[in-house]
């Protein structure tokens, strides 16, 4: 069950096998990252969402119960980084459903809103929510478009975010949408800039 492919630059594929772990394939052989909870530097959690591999060759992998884990993909070390770390291995508060990066700031998209995270500095730096206007607080894909803004989709309705004024803009049926329900990583950029959701 593949969650997720991602092309690597080397010319093979990661691969999101869902509740299995990770793979890489090089166009021959597979390599397996199996998870281990007790080893720190294995991955936590077998449950893979939606991976994204950044300019710095970075994975980045969304998870259902570790929240966002990094591996480096020249040390193979994983990296761990909770949305609650009061509570490693809690679905409820821990399960990270999507991820978007703009270039310079992740947004995360997670059972309890979205998560503003520093790559760099390896921190979550912002979360926000239904009491900041966020539609609903099960967001289960983002985007980014060419202005700048950050598309969630949830599961009552659609929001747009406004990073530089903090604001949201939501959008339900009465504007057009088939649903207010979205499904989890149903989203895609077109090349055209398009947003389908």
């Amino acid at each position: 069950n593949i969650s997720n492919i991602v092309p690597d630059p080397r010319g093979g594929v990661w691969l999101g096998v869902h509740g299995k772990g990770l793979d890489y394939f090089d166009g021959e052989h597979f390599t397996h990252f199996p998870p281990d909870p007790t080893n720190p530097t294995a991955l936590p959690d077998p449950w893979v969402f939606p991976i994204l591999l950044d300019q710095h060759g970075m994975l980045w992998i969304t998870t259902s119960r570790m929240g966002l884990v990094r591996l480096d993909t020249n040390t193979q070390q994983f990296t761990t980084y909770l949305l609650d770390p009061s509570q490693p291995g809690n679905q409820t508060v821990n399960w990270t459903q999507d991820i978007y990066f703009d270039g310079t700031v992740m947004w995360v998209a997670s059972s309890t809103g979205l998560f503003r995270f520093d790559p760099v500095a390896g921190t979550f730096t912002h979360h926000y929510t239904e009491k900041d206007g966020l539609a609903n607080n099960s967001v289960v894909g983002v985007l980014g478009d060419a202005q700048g803004h950050v598309w969630l989709s949830t599961v009552a309705g659609l929001s747009r975010f406004d990073p530089k004024s903090e604001t949201f803009r939501n959008y339900d049926v009465f504007d057009g949408l088939q649903s207010n329900v979205f499904s989890i990583v149903s989203r895609v950029k077109a090349p055209d800039g398009q947003l389908f959701f």
